[in-house]
């Protein structure tokens, strides 16, 4: 028996939901891919080791997965040895030189030697408590990981290009900065 399709029939509109669920789920599977096989054990490795062997693909799942990238912020919350929250706008033009917290102080300061490199100066009061790594995570799940050198005296010192993504993100004053 052959039935007439019609597109203002009931079945017409079920299976319309139907594909427009499918599409929705492809969609989510699609963007979330790039998060797969990534674990809590990849998460916390990258967060704990500057030299974790599965650093770039958390970082690129971090950029699509927005599940993967709430439980990062969490954890980096939890872990972090140093938290400088994002700044306040009215104390700043948009652009920052320098952030600090309870315990440690970033600033940025221009190479004299060349204008195109700027150091990054971490200053430390606890010199106990050395952090391995730096995070920069500003809006749109962007974040900068960078590995730090041991500090000398309580002082971190990163020589690096005036156009770097590390210092971009710290200019940024909706970024936070934490370091662990």
């Amino acid at each position: 028996m052959t039935e007439r399709w019609t597109r203002d029939g009931v079945a017409f509109g079920v299976a319309s939901a139907l594909f427009e669920q499918s599409l929705q789920a492809k969609a989510v599977l699609a963007r979330s891919e790039a998060g797969a096989g990534i674990g809590p054990s990849d998460l916390m490795g990258y967060i704990a080791d500057p030299n974790h062997r599965r650093a770039a693909e958390v970082a690129a799942a971090l950029k699509v997965d927005p599940k993967l990238c709430a439980d990062f912020d969490h954890l980096m919350r939890r872990m972090a040895r140093y938290s400088v929250p994002r700044l306040a706008a009215a104390s700043s033009s948009g652009v920052a030189a320098s952030r600090s917290a309870e315990g440690c102080r970033v600033t940025l300061r221009p190479s004299r030697a060349d204008s195109r490199q700027v150091y990054v100066i971490i200053e430390l009061d606890d010199l106990t408590a050395a952090p391995q790594a730096l995070f920069v995570c500003a809006a749109e799940r962007s974040h900068v990981r960078y590995p730090l050198p041991p500090p000398q005296d309580g002082t971190v010192q990163i020589l690096t290009d005036e156009a770097s993504d590390l210092v971009s993100a710290l200019r940024d004053i909706d970024a936070e900065v934490f370091l662990r």
